[in-house]
């Protein structure tokens, strides 16, 4: 029981006022817990969202996931092969943890929750996020988020390297905006020596999300990029900004 209660408490530090290394604060971060009740304001008329539950108990641990099932897009192709990545995000941690949990020879009840909510982002996307909460055992759990924004305009998952001409070189512009961003904090420059810088690197499959005013948002999960007791970071990327690196942004 006090576990929950922990848990609780920090689902609702990390969703209001976790370590940000944003440029600028993002005020559209919803701050509704994780269920149907925001789907009434922020989901499009054409689509319909339906929460779906996973739960599994053993003495050992506690697995509980939950994920989004979309329905009213036209092409039901695509409808089925996104609801296949959205079920994918929770059943594979799931899998994974299950499977390490069978090892479990500690005292310690392991627990695995997966959350969601749809958030406000630009027109034609819809934006799902994911937050994860696994603990095995110590102090405290390990909380992530994971972004899947879906381009309403095609019926596709959207990624990073859409927003971009292919003739950009874009990965290597954005590093450096982060860059900049990091060595203007004089206190993170204690934090991010020479070889963080390093593991400062875009990714194929980068964890990003776009604010409804259009700016991009680059997201690093504990323990990517820094230790895991400086927090979370995220890098607020204005189109000013993108504009000034010769960056083709087609948000």
């Amino acid at each position: 029981m006090t576990r929950k209660i922990a848990f609780l408490l920090l689902v609702s530090v990390f969703l209001n006022v976790f370590p940000c290394y944003a440029e600028e604060t993002s005020n559209e971060r919803t701050k509704d817990t994780p269920g149907t009740a925001i789907f009434v304001m922020a989901v499009p008329m054409k689509l319909q969202v339906e929460e779906q539950n996973h739960v599994q108990e053993d003495e050992k641990w506690h697995s509980q996931i939950s994920y989004p099932a979309i329905s009213g897009l036209a092409d039901k192709k695509a409808e089925k092969k996104i609801n296949a990545v959205l079920k994918e995000h929770g059943t594979t941690l799931q899998k994974k943890f299950v499977k390490e949990a069978k090892y479990n020879t500690s005292k310690v009840k392991y627990e695995l929750i997966s959350q969601y909510t749809v958030q406000e982002t630009k027109s034609p996307y819809f934006l799902v996020t994911f937050f994860d909460y696994l603990y095995q055992g110590g102090s405290h759990g390990i909380p992530s988020y994971q972004y899947v924004t879906l381009n309403l305009q095609n019926d596709t998952i959207l990624t990073l390297d859409q927003l971009f001409s292919q003739e950009a070189e874009y990965k290597e512009a954005l590093q450096s905006l982060l860059i900049k961003q990091i060595e203007k904090r004089t206190d993170a420059k204690a934090l991010l020596q020479d070889e963080i810088y390093a593991h400062l690197q875009i990714q194929e499959n980068q964890n990003f999300y776009i604010k409804p005013n259009g700016d991009l948002v680059l997201v690093f999960n504990l323990n990517e990029v820094i230790p895991v007791t400086t927090g979370f970071m995220e890098f607020t990327l204005t189109t000013k900004m993108l504009d000034e690196v010769a960056l083709s942004y087609q948000f």
